[in-house]
């Protein structure tokens, strides 16, 4: 069951969803939170193009054996955190 819960590709999708309860915190307001499917159907694209990006330096580490379950974490946080500042930068580049 250990095994289970540690590996990599859990820890992955385990990142992942750290960044995104995050992301979700940090939209809601004390008086209205963002609903999980609102937030993800406003922002397919980026949430798309995290989830390519994690998997893809996943398959990039396991391919040169430097993954492991802390390694894998990572990726699955920063794929979709580096994906997410990029498309509030170009939002805001848009609005101005």
């Amino acid at each position: 069951m250990i095994d289970l819960i540690s590996h990599p590709l859990a820890m992955l999708a385990y990142g992942m969803a750290c960044n995104l309860l995050m992301a979700l915190h940090s939209a809601s307001k004390p008086d209205k939170p963002v609903h999980p499917v609102e937030f993800l159907r406003s922002r397919p694209y980026a949430i798309g193009l995290g989830v390519v990006a994690s998997l893809a330096a996943f398959g990039g580490l396991h391919a040169t054996d430097e993954l492991g379950p802390i390694t894998a974490l990572g990726v699955g946080y920063a794929g979709s955190d580096i994906l997410q500042r990029f498309a509030d930068r170009a939002a805001s580049r848009l609005q101005r």
